[in-house]
C-alpha cells in the first residue's frame, strides 16, 4: 500500500469516528393516529404540564398516573378531531386575534402581558408554546361554536309557544356553576358491569353528600370532557348547558347533588356549586327582523357592538339593505337566508 492510499484510508476513518460515537436521539413520537392526523408525545407532555399547573393552582390532587395518562390521551384525540373539523371549515386564528385573546387572559388575571409571560417562564413554559396552546384552544372553541350553530333549528310553533309562556308568567334567568362526574358504560356492557358502574355512581353520590371533594373525585373517576378540569363546567344558563344537564335541573339550589342519572354513554352526577342572578323577563310579541353578531372567545362584546354599529351606519347611508346585511353577517343559523325575518 502506497503512502497516498494510507493517508486516504486514515482520513475516512477520522471522518467516520464521530458518526460511530453519536447516540441516536428521539425527537418526538406518535402516540395515536386520528384519521389523517396524529397525536404526538410532545403534546402529551405539554398537556401534562398544564394539568399539573392547574391542579396545583386549584389545590387539587392528581389522579393515579395511569388514569391521568388515559384521560389526557382521550382528550388529545378529541381535540385532534375538533382541529380537523376546524380545518375543514376553514377556521384560522391569525396573530392579531391571538394577541387580543392573550391580552384578555392577562386582564382576567389582573396582570400585564409581560407579567403573564414572566409567569409562564417561571413555570418552565416557553412563550411560543403557550401562544400556540392558546391558538389551539381558540380554534377548537370556534369549531365547537360553528357546530352548535349548524345544529340549532327553531320551529315557528316553538317560538309562539315560548312567547305565550313568557307572557303568562315571569321567568327567571338563573346561572348555575356546575361540576360533573361521568362514569363510562358502553351500550353492550353485560348486567354485571352495568350493576358495578351503577353501584359506583351511588357510592360517589354518597361521598359527595358527606363532604367529598367533587373536583378530586372527577379527576380520579370521571370520563367526561371536563375531567381534567376537576369536572368544572363553569357558569352556565339552562340554555347553554347540554340538554341532558338542563333536563335534570328544576328548583335545586346551591350545593345540590343531582343523580346519578343514565345516558347513552354511562352514568352522570351533577353538583350545583353555586347559583346566581334572578331577573324578571317581560316579553311583547312583535314582528321583527334582526341581525345577530355573536361574541366569542375571539370577538369581545365591545367588538360585536362595534361591528353592529358599522352595519347600522351602512343601512342609514343607503349603501346596503337590511336583508342583504343579514344574509351576509348574521350569526343566527335560521335567519340569514330569509333576510333577518
Amino acid at each position: 500500500m502506497n503512502k497516498w492510499s494510507h493517508a486516504l484510508i486514515t482520513g475516512v476513518l477520522v471522518l467516520l469516528t464521530p458518526l460511530t460515537q453519536a447516540a441516536p436521539q428521539e425527537l418526538d413520537r406518535v402516540i395515536a393516529v386520528v384519521n389523517d392526523g396524529v397525536v404526538l408525545n410532545s403534546e402529551m407532555t405539554a398537556m401534562r404540564q398544564t394539568v399539573t399547573r392547574n391542579a396545583a393552582n386549584g389545590d387539587r390532587e392528581l389522579p393515579p398516573q395511569d388514569v391521568l395518562e388515559e384521560q389526557m390521551r382521550e382528550r388529545l384525540v378529541v381535540e385532534e378531531l375538533q382541529l380537523q373539523e376546524a380545518k375543514r371549515l376553514g377556521i384560522q386564528i391569525d396573530d392579531s386575534q391571538l394577541q387580543q385573546a392573550i391580552k384578555n387572559i392577562a386582564k382576567e388575571q389582573s396582570v400585564s402581558v409581560s407579567a403573564l409571560r414572566d409567569k409562564m417562564a417561571e413555570q418552565g413554559i416557553a412563550w411560543n408554546q403557550y401562544r400556540e396552546q392558546v391558538r389551539r384552544e381558540l380554534t377548537i372553541s370556534e369549531a365547537r361554536n360553528a357546530q352548535v350553530r349548524r345544529r340549532i333549528s327553531i320551529l315557528p310553533q316553538e317560538v309562539e309557544t315560548l312567547a305565550s309562556q313568557l307572557n303568562e308568567q315571569q321567568m327567571q334567568k338563573v346561572r348555575y356553576k356546575l361540576s360533573h362526574i361521568q362514569l363510562k358504560l358502553d351500550d353492550d356492557a353485560d348486567k354485571a358491569e352495568r350493576d358495578a358502574v351503577k353501584k359506583q355512581a351511588y357510592r360517589l353520590v354518597d361521598t359527595l353528600r358527606h363532604g367529598g371533594n367533587v373536583a378530586e373525585l372527577a379527576m380520579e373517576y370521571s370520563k367526561g370532557p371536563k375531567a381534567l378540569d376537576g369536572g368544572d363546567w363553569g357558569w352556565l344558563r339552562l340554555e347553554e348547558m347540554p340538554t341532558i344537564f338542563a333536563d335534570q335541573i328544576t328548583n335545586q339550589g346551591k350545593d345540590a347533588i343531582i343523580g346519578p342519572f343514565r345516558s347513552g354513554v354511562g352514568f352522570h352526577i351533577l353538583k350545583i356549586d353555586d347559583v346566581q342572578g334572578l331577573e324578571t323577563v317581560a316579553v311583547t310579541e312583535v314582528k321583527a327582523r334582526h341581525i345577530l353578531i355573536k361574541p366569542s372567545i375571539v370577538l369581545s362584546d365591545k367588538g360585536a357592538k362595534k361591528e353592529l354599529n358599522q352595519l347600522i351606519a351602512q343601512i342609514e347611508r343607503g349603501e346596503q339593505t337590511f336583508a342583504d346585511l343579514a344574509k351576509q353577517y348574521s350569526d343566527d343559523p335560521a335567519l340569514p337566508l330569509t333576510g333577518g325575518t
